[in-house]
């Protein structure tokens, strides 16, 4: 009797210690990937600027150069509509960022500096548009340094609580 309550008092203490584990992963990821965006539309500047390249292929060469998956599934499907031509380049850019990269943790916010950008990609000059996106980069910029204090200061607090409550659970079950 007592090596199953036991069990079941390592197995409470472990589920609760691995969701504020989780918790605490999905802040750093969020930091990841939004230093990720911040690279992404800085390689996106220089293919505007340098390499003069169409945005399919801009986008499937910053697909390959991504650090983390959901940027690169990001802008893999973003080259991959555009290809197709059925849709503006906006709606393809709100919708994609909508479906990867809001199923990734980014905050609202984090996302609407995208779909801002977005609305500008494809419809205006080469200036017009860098101007966009040297916008957007600095809303991402400043959303990675908020994403870190969050990680750093929330981050071993939801590991410590997951710990705690599954403590406090089986103290107060047994």
């Amino acid at each position: 009797m007592l090596s199953y309550k036991l069990l079941g008092a390592l197995l409470i203490v472990a589920a609760s210690t691995a969701a504020g584990y989780r918790l605490a992963g999905a802040l750093r990821l969020r930091a990841h990937i939004l230093q990720d965006l911040v690279y992404a539309l800085q390689a996106l500047e220089t293919e505007v600027t340098t390499l003069l390249s169409p945005l399919p292929e801009a986008a499937a060469r910053i697909s390959q150069g991504a650090r983390t998956q959901q940027v690169a599934h990001f802008f893999r499907i973003f080259g991959n509509k555009l290809r197709t031509g059925q849709e503006s380049t906006h709606e393809i850019w709100v919708r994609t960022a909508r479906q990867v990269l809001g199923s990734a943790g980014l905050a609202p916010e984090d996302l609407a500096a995208m779909e801002r950008l977005g609305r500008h990609l494809g419809r205006s000059d080469r200036q017009d548009q860098l101007k966009h996106i040297a916008r957007a980069r600095a809303d991402l910029e400043g959303a990675v340094q908020r994403a870190r204090e969050q990680w750093e200061t929330y981050g071993s607090l939801y590991k410590k609580l997951g710990i705690t409550a599954g403590l406090i659970i089986v103290l107060l079950s047994w």
